[in-house]
């Protein structure tokens, strides 16, 4: 296992531990980290990051200011990509973070 780090600015919303490996057609494959920046601004407002990833990938999605500000992008859109899995094993405060950003964004969208 290794720890997840989930990052919102330079905020750490705490860690989980996620697989060494994921399973691929391709064979194992080591984790990747993963960060986001948002196009309307260009700031690079969120990440996830596993220390030993051999890479990181950059994401494009709307920074709070701009959009939802969510680091997960919801439903089962991310196969492959066992990093990006949403549930109970988040750290309470990134689950806070997401919760929060959706009903900002959902009461400005009204």
């Amino acid at each position: 296992m290794a720890p997840q780090l989930f990052f919102v600015g330079t905020r750490l919303l705490g860690s989980r531990e996620v697989p060494n490996f994921k399973h691929t057609d391709l064979g194992p494959q080591m984790l990747q980290g993963f960060c986001w920046y948002c196009r309307k601004c260009g700031e690079i407002w969120g990440r996830l990051v596993v220390p030993d990833a051999q890479d990181t990938m950059l994401w494009s999605r709307a920074c709070a200011r701009h959009g939802d500000g969510r680091l997960w992008a919801g439903g089962p859109d991310s196969p492959g990509y066992p990093e990006l899995t949403f549930g109970p094993d988040w750290p309470t405060d990134a689950l806070r973070y997401e919760f929060e950003r959706s009903i900002e964004f959902a009461l400005r969208s009204e």
